[in-house]
């Protein structure tokens, strides 16, 4: 397991660790290896990270090893005040060859709670001699929190200055060149994020074909990340489908039948697992995340064309138009969505608080709709919908379809970083995203309208974790675009 995990193969180490945990394992080690690898996968499972950290820390009684490797993962986990607990009873003296790594979390869990100027001083006391490219890097995530992109860059380069195929500097650089909007060397830095199907075992991404590769033979598209940027980044596809001979686009499974209906029909919508047949035999695959790299001398920055180009079902947006008249008495009817991303430390950054929902939601003259997606182990958080939302689907988002006909039919959104804005925007629905005091590169506009969806707008939270502003600019927002 531990082979796998240093060579970046987490799934094979998840499912060895569960493997041997089910045979009646007990090593403290390797369930602790166990928590790492999930809250790193950055996906949900069945498993609890958390719960496996806390067996670990009792089995090893308080290991220094154990403290270390539960700190990540409640950093992962989105659980930074008990990091710092954790770390602030590690003693530097018992992990020598670890003490960088102390000030390392440390240092990102007080960035993570908006304390910079501490995350700072931590990093200070890194002993100078023993500053090397991961004290760069712990650098760089602590101004990158702080929307400090300009900075956290130069942090990156002096590191590729020195080791140019550094996978994690490059993936970094690559996250602040786009968040400064400097698409041209962002889109080709964006090559090594992890999830490109185009990298080799050290993690170098391989160069995208030529066109005249492109036009002869059979491109498959893969759906990368999450729902929103597969949704965001097939806008590029109709241009594609034009350019090479045969199509196929891999979404994932809840995305297909409605990119089937959206997309021209000589692009072909498969399923992940199906296998590729072609005559010729030549295949070339392409992560949905290169597209803008692939595309832009033909629609620089994210197509010229800004329109809607997801498309439901006009039947079940029609069903919907009736039953949202009948609720409303003649009302707007808006959309929420009030939590974003896929583990702990997203959601933390991403969620409306209970009391936020609540005070947005009780505005009057508005029909608030639920438009939340809970995977199953979530489904405990239903009871945050106490504010005033009308809860029309079990499961919003289960059924893309449907989803995507009830958002074509309001009036608005109001939603969180997450799939929801990327739906009302390719629908073409106008609304407003709330963003987090740290502005990730999809967002980090300061204009008021979201490049890429310029029908949605974008209210920034005024300090972390504080959603007052947001939600009031909002609602404002809202009523201007209704006037």
């Amino acid at each position: 397991m531990q082979k796998a995990m240093q060579e970046g193969r987490l799934t094979q180490g998840i499912r060895l660790a569960e493997q041997w945990r089910a045979a009646g394992g007990t090593d403290w080690l390797i369930t602790l290896n166990l928590a790492v690898c999930l809250s790193r996968l950055n996906t949900t499972h069945r498993s609890d990270p958390i719960a496996l950290a806390k067996e670990a820390l009792s089995l090893s009684q308080g290991h220094p090893t154990a403290l270390l490797g539960s700190a990540e993962v409640a950093n992962n986990s989105g659980h930074f005040e008990w990091a710092l607990e954790l770390l602030d009873s590690v003693r530097v003296d018992t992990v020598t060859d670890h003490s960088w790594q102390v000030h390392q979390l440390k240092a990102a869990a007080l960035a993570r709670i908006g304390r910079a100027d501490s995350a700072h001083e931590t990093l200070e006391r890194w002993p100078e001699p023993k500053r090397d490219w991961r004290w760069l890097i712990a650098k760089g995530d602590a101004l990158t929190q702080d929307n400090k992109w300009k900075e956290a860059e130069g942090y990156y380069r002096t590191i590729l200055r020195e080791q140019p195929g550094n996978p994690l500097a490059n993936q970094n650089l690559a996250l602040v060149l786009l968040s400064q909007m400097k698409w041209e060397e962002g889109w080709k830095q964006y090559e090594w994020r992890l999830s490109n199907p185009r990298q080799n075992d050290r993690g170098e991404p391989s160069p995208l074909p030529p066109w005249t590769t492109i036009r002869d033979g059979t491109v498959v598209i893969v759906g990368e990340q999450g729902i929103g940027d597969q949704i965001m980044m097939a806008r590029y596809l109709p241009l594609l489908a034009d350019q090479c001979g045969r199509l196929i686009f891999q979404p994932a499974a809840r995305l297909q039948e409605l990119m089937r209906r959206s997309l021209p029909k000589q692009v072909e919508i498969r399923h992940p697992q199906d296998p590729i047949i072609t005559n010729n035999g030549k295949v070339v695959v392409i992560g949905s995340g290169s597209l803008p790299l692939l595309c832009q001398e033909q629609q620089g920055f994210c197509t010229q064309n800004r329109q809607m180009y997801l498309h439901a079902d006009p039947t079940r947006v029609e069903y919907w138009k009736r039953k949202l008249l009948r609720l409303s008495s003649g009302r707007p009817c808006v959309g929420v969505g009030w939590l974003g991303g896929s583990n702990g430390a997203d959601h933390r950054e991403r969620q409306l608080p209970k009391k936020e929902l609540k005070q947005l939601t009780s505005e009057q003259g508005i029909l608030w709709v639920d438009l939340q997606y809970l995977p199953d182990d979530l489904k405990d958080l239903r009871r945050h919908r106490a504010g005033g939302c009308q809860s029309l689907m079990q499961n919003p988002g289960e059924n893309l379809e449907d989803t995507a006909a009830l958002i074509q039919a309001l009036d608005a959104v109001i939603t969180t970083r997450q799939t929801v804005a990327h739906m009302a925007g390719a629908l073409g629905v106008p609304g407003v995203v709330l963003v987090p005091e740290r502005r990730e590169w999809r967002y980090a506009q300061d204009g008021k309208t979201w490049a890429w969806y310029p029908w949605i707008h974008l209210s920034h939270q005024s300090r972390r974790g504080d959603w007052d502003h947001a939600t009031t600019q909002a609602l404002k927002l809202l009523k201007k675009q209704e006037g």
